[in-house]
């Protein structure tokens, strides 16, 4: 469609213009599109009205219109139509915050929710996309010489302003509060092993990465890093927090492991499918530091533990806490100084059996002096001590190499 459209090239020397006449032209085609009806306009027309208008030095005066005609439309027309999907299950809740629907109630209250708000930010790309090719000369020339934000832009930050911070009424939260709320909660039920739109949840997330806290748009200052991802992250580390010390408490060593490589594997995957691929080393970091790095002590010393694993030749499962710790520490501390303490003990267990057997044997064997034979008693009392330390001596040696090559 842009290249369609060309600067009209003689008679506007723009003295002839009514600028109330020609923006009621504008003013009526912009419902037009928003309202999806504008099969029937003629674009090139409505970007000379704009032209002549901007080259009659009324730039300023357009934008203003054009910005408010936006702000006006958003927050009647289109967010009157977000707010009618929140129904009760979505907003009825106890005294502590919780919600007092089922979890059916809540998806399909949510997915309601989210469907409105994802087709009106598809919407508004859309008629902000068509005002953008007709109000093109405005924002070369006004915008550009007065460093003020093109039409695209500012609409962008109105749609921000006028649905998302806007609260539903007086005292209540607002629709990106609400968002937040209804999508970290879908993840919750995700976690939980229930079925969710994940393509539906992932096109508010793609609007949230296209809204920015101010109309500077700095790149680390998007909705989807500010209030969506902080919140996230924070709910994440205390549910991982409480799951962590519950699995500890009910499960085995290995099922823990177990469910750590899994719970990580689905972070990841999540970020791909739901979220951002922006957050998965944070929320890998999360798990690792709530489930390995602060519950590792915890995890070698269970029943169940590290020490089971040795006795039991577990090396597979010894392996999984190996690779675990690994993750947060290649130097593996916990692991590393539990190993040596069970060694420390293999190794002296093995010493003072054999001590123990090279010094209780002879004693078993000799008979009482006065029983001995007159030629036993200077010799054979000594020979059994020597042959038994012998056979102590090559005992320990080879238990010692068994352990060493164990």
């Amino acid at each position: 469609m842009v290249s369609k459209i060309r600067p009209p090239r003689r008679g506007l020397n723009g003295a002839d213009v009514d600028f109330h006449t020609t923006w009621g032209i504008l003013e009526t085609a912009f419902r037009e599109i928003h309202t999806k009806n504008a099969s029937a306009l003629s674009f090139e027309e409505l970007y000379r009205n704009a032209y002549k208008i901007v080259l009659k030095k009324k730039g300023e005066e357009l934008y203003n219109r054009v910005a408010h005609f936006e702000e006006q439309w958003l927050g009647t027309n289109v967010r009157s139509g977000i707010v009618k999907t929140l129904s009760a299950p979505l907003m009825l809740t106890d005294g502590a915050g919780r919600t007092l629907a089922t979890t059916n109630e809540r998806r399909e209250a949510g997915e309601k929710f989210l469907k409105s708000l994802k087709q009106a930010w598809e919407d508004h790309q859309v008629c902000m996309g068509m005002l953008t090719d007709v109000l093109m000369y405005m924002d070369r020339v006004y915008c550009t010489d007065h460093h003020q934000p093109s039409i695209f832009a500012k609409s962008m930050g109105l749609f921000r302003d006028q649905i998302l911070r806007t609260p539903v009424r007086q005292g209540a939260p607002t629709l990106l509060e609400i968002l937040t709320r209804i999508i970290l909660d879908q993840i919750q039920m995700d976690r939980d092993g229930e079925s969710i739109d994940q393509f539906l949840i992932k096109s508010n997330v793609y609007m949230l990465e296209g809204l920015y806290q101010s109309n500077q748009e700095v790149e680390d200052a998007k909705l989807y890093l500010k209030p969506f991802e902080r919140e996230f992250l924070r709910q994440s580390a205390e549910f991982y927090r409480d799951e962590g010390e519950r699995l500890l408490k009910e499960s085995d060593a290995g099922t823990y492991c177990r469910h750590t490589k899994r719970r990580i594997d689905e972070e990841n995957d999540r970020c791909r499918s739901t979220l951002s691929e922006s957050t998965t080393p944070k929320i890998q970091a999360v798990v690792e530091d709530e489930l390995i790095r602060n519950k590792m002590k915890g995890l070698i010393e269970m029943e169940s533990g590290v020490a089971f694993m040795v006795d039991n030749d577990k090396l597979h499962e010894l392996s999984l806490v190996f690779d675990l710790e690994a993750r947060v520490d290649p130097r593996k501390p916990e692991l590393t100084k539990a190993m040596q303490k069970i060694i420390a003990e293999m190794g002296t267990n093995i010493n003072n059996a054999a001590i123990a057997f090279s010094e209780a044997a002879p004693q078993a064997d000799l008979a009482p002096a006065e029983e001995q034979p007159e030629e036993g008693k200077s010799k054979g009392a000594p020979a059994k001590a020597i042959n038994q330390q012998t056979v102590a001596a090559l005992k320990w040696v080879e238990e010692i190499l068994t352990l060493k090559d164990r």
